[in-house]
């Protein structure tokens, strides 16, 4: 039986920590690197990444995609212009936090170069030593072919369902999940425009116990992700539409977006954030970091 070749496009954490454990489990992952900065080169060499050009990138048996939700498209049409250019046919797997719309044009643009599409998404945060997770949901026609990543070391659920109804999911988890934790940042901001945040922690610990826990585990861990949710809580305002609330997620993605700007403002914001809800370390954080898709 020949070596699984797999290509990665986006060596973020998630990606070569994903890489680092197919490798570990008999597979060979290999990554363009050019344009990447040192810390990204390290990063990959650690998780045991070959590095090769976009033709070769294009060679392997399955291509994964793992880059923030608003550079899913861009990264699509950059690899279906290099297979234009070859005889290769990989399965291309899109695992970022997309709506199901932006999902089906990835797979036009990955039909029309000749690869197999599968709509995935990753739910938790990158595997690590002692940690179960994550979980790759993957559907549509062709998602038997993605199914080989769990053969090598990797959590694979295939769902029921057409091209989008894994990014629906994702869409669908992740608006509760960040979703929550931007309102429970915006009502403490609220509060202490008015100096009422002691007194909604404190309510919050006299009836509402699990969620004041929950938040203050959260929280301490959003701070440098935020950047990263702007895109994906836009998606997910696009996703859910008006008559399911858009509005909710467009606002959450502005409260992310203002967290994360570089200006005066958005420093006293995390500053109040921070004294309530301090951040947490990496090893805090139980391996997660800005990077995490969870």
């Amino acid at each position: 039986m020949s070596q699984l070749e797999i290509g990665l496009i986006g060596p973020g954490r998630m990606g070569t920590a994903l890489a680092r454990r197919l490798n570990a489990h008999g597979a060979r992952v290999r990554c363009e690197l050019s344009g990447r900065g040192a810390e990204s080169r390290a990063r990959a060499e650690a998780a045991g990444l070959y590095a090769c050009g976009p033709d070769e990138l294009a060679q392997a048996d399955l291509v994964l995609s793992v880059v923030p939700p608003g550079q899913a498209l861009a990264a699509a049409e950059a690899f279906s212009e290099t297979l234009h250019g070859t005889t290769a046919k990989p399965a291309y797997i899109d695992l970022n936090a997309i709506n199901p719309d932006t999902a089906l044009k990835v797979g036009d643009i990955a039909a029309a170069a000749g690869a197999r599409f599968v709509d995935g998404c990753i739910v938790g945060t990158e595997p690590r030593d002692g940690y179960e997770g994550p979980w790759i949901h993957v559907s549509g026609p062709d998602r038997d072919a993605a199914m080989q990543l769990g053969e090598h070391g990797l959590n694979l659920l295939a769902l029921d369902g057409p091209n989008g109804a894994a990014s629906a999911l994702k869409m669908s988890f992740a608006a509760v999940m960040k979703g929550l934790q931007a309102l429970g940042a915006a009502s403490y901001l609220a509060a202490a425009r008015v100096g009422a945040e002691q007194a909604l922690m404190a309510e919050l610990e006299r009836s509402q116990p699990a969620l004041k826990h929950w938040l203050e585990e959260r929280i301490a861990r959003m701070y440098p992700k935020t950047y990263r949710w702007v895109a994906e809580m836009q998606e997910i305002a696009d996703f859910a539409g008006p008559e399911l609330g858009d509005g909710m997620f467009s606002g959450a993605a502005e409260l992310f977006a203002g967290l994360s700007a570089d200006d005066d403002a958005a420093t006293e914001r995390l500053d109040a954030l921070m004294a309530a809800f301090p951040p947490r370390t990496w090893e805090e954080n139980g391996g997660e970091d800005g990077n995490g898709k969870g």
